[in-house]
């Protein structure tokens, strides 16, 4: 694979599991890696890819043993998703940036929540060459404003976390490396405010996103894998319905699901369903003027599972959403108010519709 950086004195190989940057004279970088992390000068920078099953109670050995040919001094980093399936964004002009990304959220995470231990490194490696001469305390800044424009992406394409459901700030492994070439009038700030800053995040914003499609994460990945990002999957949607209406046991599952999709291939269905999440969302962090959290039902609650079921099933459906609403019966956890309501439009247009049919 011929990559060419554009940026003199850096090489790019893509080879045996090794996406590697050689440089003709050491560099100074900052990084969280797990080989050689912190301040250091460097000759090679490289993210290895692991097995999905990897596991190694000493990571930084392992790394030291597999990448003991390439120049040193090095910085490793290590994944296990696809480094062919990398992003290059680059900035050219008077100071010439580059943003590196390989991107894989099988961890992702929302920061501060309780996380249960994974073995899967599917992580995002972040790489940024700058081709000036940045302090210290610029290339620490300068990593900040990188994890939030990393953390933009993810909102970006409403990545969820896999441990709550919650908006997604990340994985829980994720790798930053900050390198300059240390030539040039010194930089000392690069927030978001200022031109590296602005600059930088721009391109990592752009290069996480692109690495991700490139993944297979789309955008507009069908709605039921965005319900089952928070939580709600298929088959609970399913079984609810054959719990509440017994009678559509005539009907396979196979039939059930059909159904489903198609009534989530209505725009407006899956608007409606959106914006009850949305709004869920805002109520649970207290964003509602003059909402109180432990609200138990408000009109517009009820304005968004009629319609559904109404878009759904007509007049049949909005009346079999009250009769639902009525039985409390719902129990897919995690649920409040306004998603409760939602997912019971879904299911009463859906069941109406079967019932219609049948």
């Amino acid at each position: 694979m011929s990559v060419i950086i554009p940026i003199k004195g850096v090489k790019f190989l893509i080879d045996n599991k090794c996406l590697a940057l050689k440089f003709e004279k050491k560099w100074f970088s900052l990084s969280s890696a797990v080989l050689n992390g912190g301040f250091r000068k460097v000759k090679t920078i490289v993210n290895y890819q692991v097995d999905k099953d990897f596991s190694d109670e000493n990571p930084e050995a392992f790394l030291r043993k597999v990448l003991r040919n390439f120049p040193k001094p090095i910085v490793g980093l290590m994944t296990a998703a696809d480094i062919t399936k990398f992003s290059l964004k680059t900035i050219r002009g008077n100071l010439p940036i580059c943003a590196l990304v390989t991107a894989g959220i099988s961890n992702a995470a929302s920061v501060g929540e309780k996380i249960n231990r994974m073995q899967n490194l599917s992580t995002i490696n972040i790489i940024v060459l700058v081709d000036g001469c940045l302090s210290e305390a610029c290339m620490v800044n300068l990593i900040g404003t990188i994890t939030e424009a990393k953390s933009m992406a993810l909102i970006d394409l409403d990545v969820r976390s896999k441990f709550s459901g919650e908006a997604a700030s990340g994985t829980t492994t994720d790798a930053i490396v900050v390198a300059c070439r240390g030539k040039g009038e010194k930089i000392k700030y690069a927030g978001t405010g200022t031109k590296l800053g602005m600059l930088a995040g721009k391109i990592v914003r752009e290069a996480v996103k692109e690495s991700l499609r490139k993944q297979g994460f789309s955008p507009n990945r069908p709605f039921i894998q965005r319900l089952e990002e928070r939580g709600i999957s298929l088959n609970q949607i399913i079984d609810f319905i054959l719990e509440y209406k017994p009678e559509l046991k005539s009907f396979s599952k196979e039939e059930i699901r059909k159904i489903i999709e198609e009534a989530l291939k209505d725009v407006n269905v899956v608007s409606l369903i959106m914006a009850g999440l949305r709004l869920e969302e805002d109520k649970a962090k207290g964003l509602i003027p003059g909402m109180k959290k432990n609200i138990d039902s408000t009109l517009i609650d009820k304005t968004f599972g009629v319609y559904i079921a109404k878009l759904i099933n007509g007049d049949y459906g909005a009346q079999e959403f009250f009769n639902l609403h009525k039985t409390k019966l719902l129990k897919i956890s995690k649920l409040g108010v306004f998603s409760r309501s939602v997912i019971e439009g879904l299911l009463a247009g859906v069941s109406s519709k079967l019932k219609a049919i049948g």
